[in-house]
C-alpha cells in the first residue's frame, strides 16, 4: 500500500504549481527539494480581491447598520442584497465578502415542514434495526 500512495511533499508541489508534475517524473524535483518547487503567482487573483474588497467596502458603508440577509423583507435589505448580488457578479465569489444569513425570525426552521417531532425517533428506531440486519449478514448468523 505504502508503494502506491502518493507522498505529501509531491502533492503539495504540484498543488503550488502544476509544471511542478513533470519536474517530480523526471526526478528533478525530489523530497529533499521540494521546498524550493515553483509556486503559481497569484497577482491576478490579488488585483481582484483588492478591488472586491474596496467595493465592499463602500457597500457596506452605504448601508451602515442594514443586515445583509438571504431573504430580505425590507425595501432597505432588498436594496442592499440586490447590490451584494451585483457584486458578486462583478468580482465573483471573493474571500472577503460576508456569508449571507438567514433572518432572526427564520433561524433553525427546518425547510421541510409539517414534520413531526415523533417521526425522528421512528426513523432512528427503523435505521438501527437495519444496521442490526447487515450485522447479522455479515457476521454469518441468522435472525
Amino acid at each position: 500500500m505504502a508503494k502506491r500512495s502518493i507522498p505529501r511533499w509531491a502533492s503539495e508541489a504540484v498543488l503550488r504549481s502544476a509544471g511542478n508534475l513533470q519536474l517530480i517524473v523526471e526526478g528533478k524535483l525530489t523530497k529533499e527539494n521540494a521546498n524550493s518547487a515553483a509556486r503559481t503567482p497569484k497577482i491576478a487573483v490579488t488585483k481582484a480581491t483588492g478591488q472586491a474588497m474596496e467595493a465592499w467596502q463602500q457597500l457596506k458603508s452605504d448601508f451602515k447598520g442594514t443586515p445583509l440577509y438571504r431573504n430580505p423583507s425590507t425595501a432597505k435589505e432588498k436594496a442592499f442584497k440586490k447590490r451584494f448580488d451585483q457584486l458578486v457578479v462583478s468580482y465573483g465569489q471573493q474571500p472577503c465578502f460576508p456569508k449571507l444569513r438567514e433572518r432572526p425570525d427564520q433561524q433553525g426552521r427546518s425547510p421541510s415542514r409539517g414534520r413531526k417531532p415523533s417521526s425522528a425517533g421512528g426513523d432512528f428506531l427503523q435505521m438501527a434495526k437495519a444496521f442490526g440486519e447487515i450485522a447479522r449478514a455479515f457476521s454469518g448468523k441468522s435472525g
